[in-house]
């Protein structure tokens, strides 16, 4: 029973971002407009992950690298009994990231798991393992029509207009997306502002926004239990804090209710480094 409810929560963690950041899913804290612009921050973020409230499960890194309007994100993920890894590289085109290619290898004891995706013009082109046309609402070619990766969904889910955070409102919009077996959306909408605990050691505002995020599956879903909590659930949450420096908003905590029990993503260490304004420890 363990075996098989961590399982379906990793799977999940993983498909929202937070293991590529959530999840994840899926985490990079770019503004969209500050690479257009030319200004390139380099971003390296560890996140720790803890299960049901009680289980430390382990981390994941998240690097990134830009150059010329171009992006390439990276993420490691280690986790009891689980490790992952994934890249997506593209290039910026407006507010909007655009995908070339996606990589994702994961491999416990037991299972070992690959996804390799294309894009052009704005459209998944080529999906590895072919998909399987199963499910209530298996995936067809509708489905590929603007969805980006996990990783660059974290991308577009952190930008800053223009380059500034000030009097921003980080909690809208959707994000469709698309990780070789699952097509879904992610919506955004605004919940509350709370307090941080400042630290000494950080150098962030001591204040977040948290936006509730709303899971809605699309296609190539499973019909299950995780599955049917998470589309009605009002409870998961993504925790922004503006950081005017770097014109991004930094991913601090997330929050994922389960019929188990929570998954909690803390930020650990976040540090950045721009062209002209050095390196930032945000977190340490």
């Amino acid at each position: 029973m363990l075996a098989r409810v961590r399982s379906e929560v990793w799977g999940f963690t993983r498909t929202f971002g937070l293991a590529t950041a959530i999840a994840v899913s899926g985490v990079i804290f770019l503004s969209v407009d500050s690479i257009a612009a030319g200004r390139q921050p380099e971003v390296t973020a560890t996140y720790s992950i803890q299960l049901w409230g009680w289980l430390d499960a382990g981390d994941f890194t998240v690097k990134s690298q830009l150059k010329g309007g171009r992006y390439v994100l990276s993420s490691s993920t280690d986790l009891v009994g689980w490790k992952g890894r994934a890249r997506s590289s593209g290039t910026v085109g407006g507010r909007k990231p655009r995908p070339v290619s996606y990589r994702f290898r994961g491999e416990s004891s037991s299972k070992k798991e690959r996804v390799k995706l294309g894009f052009s013009g704005g459209v998944i082109k080529s999906v590895y393992p072919p998909i399987r046309k199963k499910g209530p609402v298996p995936v067809n070619k509708s489905h590929l029509v603007g969805a980006i990766d996990p990783l660059s969904a974290i991308l577009a889910l952190t930008r800053a207009p223009n380059g500034r955070v000030k009097g921003v409102n980080p909690c809208k919009g959707r994000i469709p997306i698309f990780d070789g077996k699952q097509r879904f959306d992610l919506k955004l909408s605004y919940k509350r502002k709370v307090k941080l605990k400042k630290s000494g050691r950080s150098n962030m505002p001591n204040f977040a926004f948290v936006c509730r995020v709303n899971y809605r599956p699309v296609a190539g879903f499973k019909r299950n239990k995780l599955t049917n909590y998470l589309s009605k659930t009002n409870g998961i949450e993504l925790w922004l804090t503006p950081v005017a420096q770097v014109g991004a908003f930094i991913p601090r905590y997330i929050r994922i209710p389960t019929p188990w029990g929570e998954v909690a993503v803390s930020a650990a260490r976040v540090r950045m480094k721009s062209p002209g304004r050095g390196q930032v420890a945000l977190l340490n």
